[in-house]
């Protein structure tokens, strides 16, 4: 809706339209986000905000994001 402009007669038009006319100004694109790549950046994150070091450099997926890619995205190829 947003990146086709069309929200006419959407409730929330004056947002739609607002956020439409910001991203005609800049060089930006929207994409939709599945909730479950959301939780696995989320998941990311935490790990990342529970370390010590300044710089962590991970060879293996942490483990916590492997078995969540299984059971939620399976995405088992992307493992190996």
């Amino acid at each position: 809706m947003i990146n086709e402009g069309n929200s006419v007669n959407h409730p929330q038009s004056v947002l739609i339209n607002g956020a439409h006319a910001i991203l005609g100004r800049t060089e930006s694109m929207l994409t939709h986000l599945y909730w479950e790549a959301y939780q696995c950046a989320d998941r990311l994150a935490r790990i990342g905000a529970e370390q010590d070091e300044d710089l962590v450099v991970s060879v293996d997926k942490p483990l916590l994001i492997r078995e969540f890619m299984i059971r939620g995205l399976n995405l088992r190829q992307f493992l190996d």
